[in-house]
């Protein structure tokens, strides 16, 4: 893994978690 790699990860991985968050949440909430 290059750095390339590290910071696109590092950028995308925050918007991930976000929506699957977001997912969990509509699931449990309705």
């Amino acid at each position: 893994m290059n750095f390339f790699d590290w910071q696109f990860a590092w950028e995308i991985l925050p918007q991930l978690l976000q929506a699957s968050l977001n997912t969990i949440g509509i699931t449990l909430g309705g």
